[in-house]
């Protein structure tokens, strides 16, 4: 399996949002060439904020093929969601065979790195649109990934092969109930409502806090 981290696009405040700029859009664009260009993209979770989602909107749109994956909200792929969760949940709905993308923000595109990688790992500057890319790691035990590469919009770098290093497994096992987490959207930034209550709350963490709901809905998806 491997994993791409991702970091939204350059955003700039439109009332109360961030939404992408022009310039922002053109990154995102940059970098999803790079990564067709040696990836085949399976899974696509987005956080729920606005600029988030419209990244997935330029990613979905540049995928080819008859088994293009939908985009799916993560809500802890928020700015302050859990990280150990979301690597629970990966690997809970993941196969060996899956390349999964994970767009969200600084810090927890920081926070995922570190939660994923089996070894400490000099990540450069987490720029705009950047794409730190996971390739899990052969050997017995819970799930453990190592750096392959790391792109930007203008630069690409490639990390030497990691051998015989000392993993640092995360405790327990993925949830029974972490598929249902994730809720697909047929648009990422037109996003139907989604019943709150078919969220597990055990795996919700700060997400709750930070996504604008109404009493049994978060209505609106692209906050």
């Amino acid at each position: 399996m491997r994993v791409i981290i991702m970091r939204h696009g350059e955003a700039m405040f439109e009332g109360p949002e961030r939404v992408l700029t022009s310039r922002g859009r053109e990154e995102v664009k940059m970098t999803t060439l790079k990564l067709l260009s040696s990836y085949n993209i399976t899974k696509i979770f987005c956080s729920p904020k606005k600029r988030a989602l419209q990244t997935a909107q330029v990613v979905h749109s540049l995928l080819k093929g008859s088994n293009v994956p939908e985009v799916q909200i993560l809500p802890e792929l928020a700015p302050m969601g859990s990280a150990s969760q979301v690597f629970d949940y990966v690997n809970a709905v993941a196969s060996e065979s899956d390349t999964v993308l994970l767009i969200s923000h600084i810090p927890q595109v920081l926070n995922l790195a570190d939660a994923f990688t089996a070894v400490d790992c000099d990540v450069p500057r987490f720029v705009t649109g950047g794409a730190l890319i996971l390739q899990q790691s052969a050997g017995a035990g819970y799930a453990r990934f190592v750096p392959e590469s790391f792109f930007t919009p203008s630069s690409e770098l490639i990390y030497p092969p990691v051998q015989g290093v000392a993993a640092r497994y995360h405790t327990g096992k993925p949830s029974a109930v972490a598929a249902q987490v994730a809720s697909p959207v047929a648009s990422p930034v037109a996003a139907s409502p989604v019943p709150w209550d078919s969220v597990p709350s055990t795996l919700m963490g700060t997400a709750h806090a930070l996504i604008s709901t109404s009493p049994n809905t978060f209505a609106s998806a692209n906050a």
